[in-house]
């Protein structure tokens, strides 16, 4: 059976593009593939918002609608924060939702009137049908945008939606991102962000890009909360020493992080790229740039991993990993990588038993495009979207939508969208 698109628009797309009041560019005719298997009709539509850089450097959230039924992409929002916000956002580095997407927690920066940079965490109401986000931190008395202040920049967050919490890793100064570490927020619906904690073992801002005793968390890449909520395993690049592997454990009562061991889990001279966790919380994955995937059972009662062996690269020859994609399944896992000279982008698509403890096994790679430098699968796993930049002498930045077929493993690509006024981003899909 082959996937024969629907061409006709919702009549949700349509109102989502008049509401926004964007234009909406039209998807590539010639992209459009049907060897992929005819998907069943979806409830609603997936949005997808992704968080750019545009030309003139100026930060930016848009919406991807995507109609499942035809497979087909439309950009229905060209801005997606709501001009109540009174000060812009002038820097975007982590975007989520809370569990039912109808509130959405962004990280940025925030300029005042002196020039001075205030990094932040902002809480927004999501509109349900639009997806337009509005501001829930807005006091009236006080000009501009409100939000929670952060040690530094921030680099990812997760969300525990049993106690309405939030984990942050905040990075801090330049210098090895010193003074940065774990935060911890809570939420509650309509009523915005609160901190409880903040845990930052290294307090020494004397340490240098030349100190190669690097024993903490101060520089947090990648972040895995566990099913529980009862543990949080970060992952911290080897920029000031080598890449470390920790484990924290959350009290579920006051939200406080404390370490689960003194020293590292893990230690490594490769540079990580990624961290993932299969849905059940049984399984750890580590992403190392030359391809080598670390796995970890992990103990839910303890919280302690224990490393399984680790699977080599099945990377092409002069390619070098950039992303690690869990299936919300839990039975695949997606390996994003990248030529290390040329512009060609790839996707290795591996098997993972992760309730009978196996390790996974790599079932098929393709290329995917060119320069890619985000992907991200929808909640339901049928649909990967991937931003392409296009070739280096000649940027033309693109989303490429693939339907996955999870009988046979086969990613096939069923639209294409061009994006001509974005130069980066990351992609985030909104809860269904």
């Amino acid at each position: 059976m082959t996937f024969t698109p629907r061409l006709a628009a919702t009549a949700a797309a349509v109102f989502l593009c008049l509401a926004c009041g964007g234009s909406a560019p039209q998807s590539s005719p010639s992209s459009a593939k049907t060897d992929a298997p005819a998907p069943s009709p979806t409830p609603a539509a997936p949005q997808l918002y992704l968080q750019t850089q545009l030309p003139d450097n100026q930060a930016a959230v848009q919406i991807i609608q995507i109609n499942g039924d035809a497979g087909k992409l439309q950009l229905s929002c060209l801005s997606a924060i709501s001009q109540d916000a009174p000060t812009a956002l002038n820097a975007f580095t982590a975007l989520a939702f809370n569990p039912d997407g109808t509130e959405a927690y962004l990280s940025g920066s925030v300029a005042d009137s002196d020039g001075h940079v205030q990094n932040a965490i902002y809480s927004f109401r999501r509109e349900p049908i639009t997806g337009m986000l509005t501001p829930i931190d807005q006091d009236s008395s006080t000009p501009g945008l409100q939000g929670q202040p952060t040690m530094g920049t921030m680099r990812c967050f997760v969300l525990d939606s049993a106690t309405q919490r939030i984990f942050t890793a905040e990075q801090g100064t330049p210098e090895c991102f010193v003074n940065g570490g774990i935060g911890s927020f809570s939420f509650q619906p309509g009523k915005g962000l609160s901190r409880i904690d903040a845990h930052s073992p290294l307090a020494s801002p004397d340490l240098t890009a030349d100190s190669r005793d690097f024993a903490t968390d101060a520089y947090i890449y990648k972040q895995q909360l566990h099913p529980s909520g009862r543990f949080l395993y970060t992952l911290s690049p080897w920029a000031c020493g080598p890449m470390q592997f920790r484990a924290y454990e959350v009290d579920r009562t006051s939200g406080a992080i404390s370490p689960l061991a003194s020293a590292p889990l893990w230690t490594s001279s490769i540079f990580s790229i990624d961290l993932a966790m299969d849905p059940s919380g049984r399984m750890l994955i580590g992403l190392g740039s030359n391809g080598r995937l670390e796995l970890f059972s992990l103990d839910g009662t303890t919280g302690f991993p224990t490393p399984l062996t680790p699977l080599p690269s099945a990377l092409p020859d002069g390619h070098h990993t950039e992303q690690l994609l869990m299936h919300p399944s839990g039975q695949f896992f997606f390996v994003r990588h990248q030529a290390n000279v040329e512009d060609t982008s790839g996707m290795e698509v591996y098997a993972l038993d992760a309730a009978g403890g196996s390790a996974g096994h790599l079932l098929r790679g393709i290329v995917t495009g060119l320069n890619a430098t985000q992907a991200a699968l929808d909640p339901t796993g049928r649909w990967m979207v991937v931003l392409h930049l296009g070739a280096t002498s000649d940027p033309k930045p693109t989303l490429d939508l693939f339907y996955f077929d999870a009988a046979t493993g086969k990613l096939s690509l069923t639209d294409s969208l061009r994006l001509p006024n974005v130069k980066d981003g990351k992609l985030i899909f909104a809860p269904r």
